[in-house]
């Protein structure tokens, strides 16, 4: 318990507490960014008490207009834990990518836990394509999983070497993998003989993810919903306009400026 708590401070940034979204909001026209802090969110407290319906949680997603509103739609999903939440958060996803439009990759994350959870076999490989191809901690834990899910175990432990071998590697949990998916991979290994040839090499990678504390027994929830930074892009911000003296020395001075005299 310990060790785990040490890893999610590590997880956010070295500090013990981390700032809430209200504080972000007030001074928004001064920051650059959102946190998005799941404990303070007043749907994720009406959720928890069941006072949530799927017909209002389909209005939160009809609703949405920025990225973070995606990401607490998407930890509605994930807190519900059924199939109507999981179809409506891959509506999203989907329509959202088909569409162009960039967002926080940590929908994506949720609708991977939760493809995990419900068990959605025949899914499992078009959620996987989903996930981004850089070394963190939330898509290569899920990705390790899925893989394994699917019996590509392989291709699972060549996701192990890409930890080991990645240039970014230190002390910070983002670079690192959680212990579950580890576990979860050996545990098929030894489940058939036809995997047993493929033990010697997971067994080299799980002791050097070992030896590199680059493997982490930390809760695997906890880092779902651990709270998120979010960029505010500019046309989130409200600019004013200058005065009328002002804009008056602008144009007096624009050619000039234009033909770069």
């Amino acid at each position: 318990m310990r060790q785990s708590a040490i890893c999610l401070r590590k997880f956010y940034r070295g500090s013990n507490e981390t700032p809430s979204i209200s504080s972000f909001v007030a001074d928004r026209h001064k920051k650059r960014s959102f946190v998005v802090d799941f404990r303070e969110n007043k749907f994720m407290e009406a959720i928890r008490k069941r006072n949530v319906t799927f017909d209002s949680l389909e209005k939160l997603k009809l609703s949405i207009s920025n990225a973070v509103e995606a990401v607490q739609f998407a930890a509605c999903c994930h807190f519900l834990n059924d199939q109507a939440s999981f179809d409506s958060l891959m509506n999203w996803i989907n329509d959202n990518r088909d569409s162009g439009k960039s967002t926080s990759y940590r929908p994506v994350y949720f609708a991977a836990d939760l493809a995990l959870k419900l068990d959605q076999v025949d899914i499992l490989d078009k959620v996987v394509k989903l996930l981004p191809n850089y070394v963190h901690i939330l898509p290569v834990t899920l990705r390790m999983r899925l893989l394994s899910r699917l019996c590509s175990l392989k291709e699972a432990i060549l996701v192990m070497n890409d930890v080991l071998n990645n240039d970014s590697a230190n002390h910070d949990i983002s670079s690192r993998i959680a212990k579950i998916a580890v576990d979860e991979l050996e545990s098929i290994l030894f489940s058939q003989e036809i995997y047993f040839d493929l033990i010697p090499t997971f067994k080299r990678y799980q002791k050097e993810l070992r030896e590199s504390h680059l493997c982490c027994d930390v809760n695997f929830n906890d880092l779902l919903y651990s709270p998120l930074l979010i960029p505010v892009t500019e046309q989130q911000f409200v600019f004013e306009l200058p005065d009328v003296k002002t804009v008056e020395k602008i144009m007096k001075i624009a050619p000039y400026i234009l033909t770069g005299s």
